[in-house]
């Protein structure tokens, strides 16, 4: 049982403040133990209750729009799937990701607490959503060969608990991709601003995991790491694109979108081992862990 101010994970009450906000006089607290970031139990909000009646779901404004600002998450399934098969997306919003699954030959569910997003996926994609807990929807248990938690994990009132009933849903060989902020990368600890507004975003997010937090966490509730990818620094990335800016004098072209032949995926399989080198060590502000349940 835990006290007020515990770890979530490890139950330890020996932590330090890791970023306090002076104008809501709120602080995130880490586990010195296992390294585990919360925001303080007396700032946290109700998941039911805000995203039920706070949350507005963004719409990207078409296809296109959607496939651009999604391409990485679809360069990495369709590296990971020879086919399409059954996917689960908790957290699906408005659906604008499922759709673009489902264009590719996925069947598509989603689960979402806001009943906002689930009527905008009905209403926009025709894509039926359950609006609730996953622990509500009736799903059959060894069903699904992807489960995906984009940017899911870090706002829920118990990630823990979360991982352990999504156990149960996958069929024997599906994989789990959780994509989420991370709060040690170049990027959070070169800017105060970034890890404010887009990492931390409170009071939206109430859990913050590091890299190697998440994979022990993970492998106790019976995962296996199958991959680690990052996310380049933003910083980084924008400094190079005004040095060559400066150098030629001329925009850098907009990112490449996925073509309905998937043109993409040749070059991902073919990424180097420096780049992903690279993108570790100049990490930016999210990271994805894709995982399967252990034999």
């Amino acid at each position: 049982m835990h006290t007020e101010e515990s770890c979530h994970f490890c139950l330890s009450t020996d932590f330090r403040i890791f970023f306090f906000l002076i104008d809501k006089n709120a602080g995130y607290l880490q586990c010195r133990n296992c390294g585990l970031i919360w925001l303080e139990k007396n700032h946290q909000v109700v998941a039911d209750e805000y995203y039920k009646q706070v949350y507005n779901a963004s719409h990207y404004g078409g296809h296109k729009n959607a496939i651009s600002e999604f391409s990485s998450r679809l360069r990495l399934i369709e590296k990971l799937f020879t086919r399409p098969g059954l996917v689960l997306d908790i957290g699906a919003s408005s659906g604008d990701f499922l759709n673009i699954l489902k264009s590719r030959g996925w069947q598509v569910f989603g689960v979402d607490l806001s009943e906002k997003a689930v009527e905008q996926a009905k209403n926009i994609y025709s894509i039926e959503i359950f609006n609730g807990h996953i622990s509500e929807a009736n799903f059959p248990r060894g069903y699904f060969d992807l489960i995906t938690l984009y940017h899911v994990l870090e706002h829920t009132d118990n990630p823990v608990s979360l991982l352990k009933e999504i156990r149960g849903f996958f069929f024997f060989e599906g994989l789990l991709v959780i994509e989420v902020p991370n709060p040690v990368g170049l990027d959070a600890r070169l800017s105060k601003e970034l890890l404010r507004d887009s990492i931390l975003r409170y009071p939206n997010h109430t859990y913050l995991f590091t890299p190697r937090f998440l994979k022990k966490l993970l492998e106790r509730e019976g995962y296996e790491i199958m991959r680690m990818d990052f996310s380049f620094s933003f910083l980084l990335a924008t400094s190079i694109r005004k040095m060559i800016f400066w150098r030629k004098q001329k925009e850098i072209s907009s990112p490449v979108v996925f073509s309905s032949k998937v043109t993409q995926v040749k070059n991902y399989k073919n990424q180097s081992f420096l780049t992903d080198l690279l993108k570790k060590i100049f990490s930016g502000m999210n990271f994805t862990i894709v995982a399967q349940k252990s034999k």
